[in-house]
């Protein structure tokens, strides 16, 4: 996954908002990291488990029409 969808994907990631997206960018250095981050990882940062859960979910609903 490039840096570009991951963006896309983290924006769409329920229970996420863009300020807490930004934040684990600065945190993680990119998107992509984010995505690819470990469980405990995205726990160190903070994020719920739901939230973990949605970043970890395979495809969100809305990624492939938002990318097509």
């Amino acid at each position: 996954m490039n840096t570009l969808e991951a963006c896309i994907r983290l924006n769409l990631t329920p229970s996420i908002g863009p300020s807490k997206v930004r934040d684990l960018a600065v945190y993680f250095g990119d998107y992509a990291a984010i995505v690819q981050a470990s469980y405990i990882d995205l726990a160190s940062f903070g994020l719920s488990k739901e939230a973990i859960a949605s970043i970890k979910q395979k495809h969100p609903k809305g990624l492939s029409e938002t990318l097509d």
